[in-house]
């Protein structure tokens, strides 16, 4: 997995007939937005990068440390608990992730990644 750490704002401003929607601008380089799991188990984030302010690499790294202390979780089972987790946040987190990792099935290990979306509270099925 990879990431770049390049945090951007877009705003908008709304007027009675129409929004105008500024022009993105670089705001820093040192956001976090991959993270690794017990198992190698890798997250990425992307999407929003802040819950209410606060950069979501925070929440990100607490989720691990508090849900994810097992080594044997699989890749799924870590996305299933990502979209429970920050299925609980009010507002919803405007992110994604992609959690990836490798599974051994039978005699073969097979390389797996899911895709979280949060707003649509979608995760593996």
């Amino acid at each position: 997995m990879a990431a770049d750490s390049r945090l951007t704002l877009n705003t908008e401003a709304r007027q009675p007939d129409k929004t105008v929607v500024n022009l993105a601008v670089g705001q820093s380089d040192s956001n976090y937005k991959l993270f690794l799991a017990p198992g190698n188990v890798g997250i990425s984030t992307y999407g929003a990068a802040d819950i209410a302010g606060v950069p979501i690499a925070g929440y990100v790294e607490s989720f691990i440390v508090k849900e994810v202390k097992d080594q044997s979780a699989t890749v799924e089972q870590v996305a299933r608990k990502l979209l429970q987790h920050f299925s609980t946040f009010t507002p919803l987190p405007k992110t994604q992730y992609h959690v990836a990792g490798y599974q051994k099935v039978g005699d073969q290990v097979e390389q797996q990644v899911w895709h979280v979306n949060l707003e649509a509270k979608k995760s593996p099925d």
